[in-house]
């Protein structure tokens, strides 16, 4: 009933995203001072997973990227738990 599917993965991961208040529009890019990033939040990264069954160990190492001040400290999570 229940089949167990062991196994690992490694990935890849790029994100932007970006958050706003309803009484103001987003302003992902700008001009103003230099070109660079106002309300975007752009990060990068890789991650590792290893399948044990009922439960999945994952590891993530990511890296905030902005124009105008480059690159972030880079930031590292392990987590235990199932996969959903």
């Amino acid at each position: 009933m229940f089949e167990k599917k062991t196994g690992s993965a490694s990935l890849f991961h790029a994100d932007a995203a970006s958050a706003w208040n309803s009484d103001a529009d987003p302003v992902f890019f700008s001009n103003k001072g230099g070109f660079h990033t106002e309300s975007m939040r752009m990060a990068f990264g890789f991650g590792a997973r290893i399948n044990l069954g009922y439960f999945v160990l994952r590891y993530d190492w990511g890296r905030e990227h902005r124009f105008e001040r480059g690159l972030g400290k880079p930031r590292s999570f392990f987590t235990f738990g199932p996969e959903f």
